[in-house]
């Protein structure tokens, strides 16, 4: 495993390609169309830059990890697969089962609460 990825090199390059606006519109288009998980629960997730501590784990296998800000491209260090990181995020449903394990039965968090 791969400590400490940096994505700073790829996203300068991908920067370059897409400074045209019909190149982000298609881009952005093509590559985010695949991450919008239509009937699904989920959440979308507004990138503003922000730190973030993420595993990662390639098609090949490779696991690599990452802390850091402006995480938005990852490519992976054994077999150069290039990604975009995705917008979205799953919501699990919980059972009952899994919420008393959880011992969630008595948990309120309100969306928009702080």
């Amino acid at each position: 495993m791969s400590d400490n990825v940096s994505s700073v090199n790829l996203e300068e390059k991908m920067g370059k390609v897409l400074r045209e606006e019909d190149n982000y519109s298609k881009f952005y288009d093509q590559v985010y169309g695949r991450d919008n998980p239509k009937g699904k629960a989920s959440g979308w997730i507004q990138w503003k830059g922000t730190d973030v501590c993420i595993d990662l784990v390639c098609e090949c296998g490779e696991r690599n990890h990452f802390d850091g800000d402006f995480f938005y491209f990852y490519q992976c260090q054994k077999c150069l697969r290039i990604y975009a990181v995705g917008q979205n995020i799953k919501l699990i449903k919980l059972s009952a089962e899994e919420i008393k394990l959880g011992d969630l039965e008595n948990w309120q968090y309100k969306v928009g609460q702080d």
